[in-house]
């Protein structure tokens, strides 16, 4: 995913610890392996997520 405010790419916190622990923050200027992401759609209830 790449930010349409910043023109960067959503990367996972995934080291951090406490509150900011996997948080999804617009911070990459190449997408690597942690910044790739899976679209799902759920076509009973009528959502995506990732």
């Amino acid at each position: 995913m790449k930010s349409r405010a910043n023109g960067l790419y959503v990367a996972v916190e995934k080291n951090y610890t406490g509150a900011s622990q996997n948080l999804l923050r617009a911070r990459s200027t190449t997408a690597g392996g942690w910044e790739r992401f899976v679209l799902y759609y759920n076509k009973t209830l009528d959502l995506y997520t990732i």
